[in-house]
């Protein structure tokens, strides 16, 4: 009766470590710029990063689409971060006719997609140039 309780027990482990292993590599796999720009509305943002003052952060390393849009304030923010935002972007990717991305247009609401905890890894002060 005990070695079955381990048994259980260890294989109940085994899945979990798994699961664990597998989530771990989904947030790493969906935090990469080429998850990103599989959809064809945001290869026009990541050309425009490109050519901005944006375009390296403060160690002049190139900054992905994550730096900017994921929450770097503890794993749940991150989780709700990418499934809000997931969701709000596989809505426009299949549901728009055709999506023309004007940052003009976009400025009021773009805003709520950056956590200025993520700003702030690179500047000191926000309303700077603001």
């Amino acid at each position: 009766m005990f070695s079955k309780v381990i048994t259980l027990l260890g294989i109940k482990g085994l899945l979990l470590f798994v699961g664990f292993l597998v989530s771990g590599a989904s947030l790493a796999a969906t935090s990469q710029d080429v998850f990103c720009l599989s959809c064809h509305e945001m290869r026009s943002c990541k050309e425009e990063l490109s050519r901005s003052p944006h375009a390296k952060d403060a160690s002049g390393n190139p900054i992905g689409c994550a730096q900017c849009h994921v929450s770097s304030s503890g794993l749940f923010s991150m989780l709700e971060t990418k499934v809000a935002v997931g969701a709000s972007s596989l809505w426009t990717h299949f549901m728009s006719e055709k999506l023309l991305l004007d940052r003009s247009e976009m400025r009021e609401t773009a805003r709520k997609y950056v956590a200025d905890a993520n700003c702030r890894a690179c500047h000191e002060n926000l309303l700077l140039n603001a």
